[in-house]
């Protein structure tokens, strides 16, 4: 057999020298490469892992953390409502209670005015009853002093009964 392999170009001691040469290599490179590597790729695989749950974590508090903003917003829109209702009802009493003061403020001012109105048109009333009084008695006193005759007298009586 070794005679048909040597017809086609196969030398068996180049091939036991290249074997021996690759058991050389091979025992050099787990030696000294395979090890490194393989605590390299280990090192590696160790880092993508932890990498990978890492962003499986953060995937997670980011989901919970999305959840726990949504409740945060819900509650604080139903707090604020809550404030608005309540804010618009006290609003409405205050209001409410304005309004009532402002009106028994109005009535008052209102009455006090009417008294004071009251007092003067009396104070005025009086005063023009005096003024009238005066003006008669003035009157009374020169018809008196001048001699009346009695076409004269008639006149005036006449004159004073149109002015009634």
């Amino acid at each position: 057999m070794l005679d048909i392999l040597g017809n086609i170009g196969f030398d068996w001691r180049v091939a036991l020298a290249n074997i021996v040469n690759f058991l050389v290599i091979f025992f050099i490179l787990k030696k000294f490469a395979f090890g490194p590597i393989r605590k390299m790729l280990s090192e590696r695989e160790g880092k993508i892992r932890e990498g990978v749950e890492n962003a499986t974590r953060a995937q997670t508090a980011l989901t919970m953390a999305g959840e726990e903003h949504k409740r945060i917003v819900a509650g604080a829109d139903r707090e604020a409502n809550d404030i608005i209702a309540k804010a618009s009802v006290n609003g409405e009493g205050i209001i409410e209670s304005a309004k009532d003061r402002a009106q028994t403020e109005a009535e008052s001012i209102l009455e006090k005015t009417r008294v004071k109105l009251d007092r003067e048109r009396k104070e005025m009333e009086r005063a023009v009853n005096e003024k009238i009084a005066d003006v008669v008695l003035m009157g009374v006193e020169k018809v008196l002093r001048e001699e009346i005759d009695q076409e004269r007298g008639e006149k005036i009586i006449r004159n004073m009964l149109k002015e009634a």
